[in-house]
């Protein structure tokens, strides 16, 4: 049963990491698009974000069905450089990592899934605005994310799992998080 629980956990957190993110891309980037597309392509447009946005709330529901913890497909810290500069809108960016195979695969794929979910967080909670991220290995590894946003900013479709997520990984490896209007990504 424990083993079970720790699979649909992993699953649960891989689907909302990993999928979210390219349903929030889709929706956003072709919701952006449709105010000056031709006339001809806006039906299909419009499809194309409708679907996803669809893909997102089927994806929820069963996120919902199958959350907990556990351990998840692994990720690499010294990709995050990349993740960053091809999220599409500008972030104030400070990556300090020199010694990344000091970290556990478990610590790749935390840091990873986390700065992916504060981009999407940031995306669909707070467009327009700045996000100031860092990727930060002093003794541990430490990742600030700040916008100017406040706690009620705006809402989009989701599971609403994504800071638990974090805060799970996080706590899964021993270390935590701080969550205020001011430090995370919403």
């Amino acid at each position: 049963e424990f083993s079970r629980v720790e699979e649909r956990t992993a699953l649960a957190r891989e689907m909302h990491d990993v999928l979210s993110a390219r349903f929030s891309s889709i929706a956003l980037l072709s919701g952006a698009l449709l105010p000056s597309a031709p006339e001809t392509v806006r039906a299909p447009l419009q499809s194309i974000r409708d679907e996803s946005v669809s893909g997102l709330e089927d994806m929820a529901e069963m996120v919902r069905m199958l959350h907990s913890g556990g351990p998840a497909l692994q990720a690499r810290i010294e990709d995050l450089p990349e993740l960053v500069a091809g999220f599409g809108s500008p972030v104030r960016w400070e990556y300090r990592v020199a010694r990344p195979q000091r970290f556990s695969p478990a610590v790749h794929t935390a840091a990873h899934r986390t700065v992916a979910e504060l981009l999407v967080n940031h995306a669909k909670h707070a467009p327009g605005t700045d996000l100031k991220l860092s990727v930060i290995q002093e003794r541990n590894l430490s990742i600030p994310a700040r916008n100017p946003l406040g706690q009620d900013a705006g809402s989009s479709p989701g599971a609403g799992t994504g800071l638990e997520n974090i805060k799970t990984r996080v706590a899964a490896l021993g270390g935590w998080i701080f969550h205020n209007t001011n430090t995370l990504a919403r």
